[in-house]
């Protein structure tokens, strides 16, 4: 069973890796990030983009979803802070997401571009239900 995100407060810690690769035209850069030695994540991160608009955006993200996922929030706050001092994330494989299912959820950045949202689009869907699946035998 993988690592899950759970309520009590894990030491997390980011590793590079050293291992680079162009993902979508970024130089990119390996990063690992674990919580109490277990792998949550591995991030593939640039310097080639400016974190500061990148930021507002992430600030907003987390606001919308805040009250839904508190106990989430804070743990990611703390993962995004330590990884945005190696770089922006470009590619995540993310291990914690199925809740130790054995899936991995990948996030990829394509394109980045600057445009004005609507505040909107920072929020959970009407009518979004947070499901938390179980593993097959329960």
């Amino acid at each position: 069973m993988g690592p899950v995100l759970q309520s009590k407060s894990r030491k997390i810690v980011v590793k590079k890796t050293g291992e680079t690769a162009v993902i979508n035209g970024f130089q990119t850069e390996k990063a690992r990030v674990l919580a109490d030695g277990d792998l949550m994540e591995e991030n593939w991160v640039t310097r080639d983009v400016s974190l500061g608009e990148i930021e507002k955006v992430m600030d907003k993200v987390a606001l919308g979803f805040s009250k839904a996922f508190k106990t989430e929030m804070k743990e990611a706050r703390g993962i995004y802070e330590k990884v945005k001092a190696v770089g922006f994330p470009i590619l995540v494989k993310d291990y914690t997401i199925t809740h130790g299912l054995g899936g991995v959820d990948v996030l990829e950045v394509k394109k980045i571009e600057k445009r004005e949202l609507k505040d909107e689009v920072f929020l959970p869907p009407k009518g979004y239900q947070r499901v938390i699946p179980e593993p097959s035998g329960k």
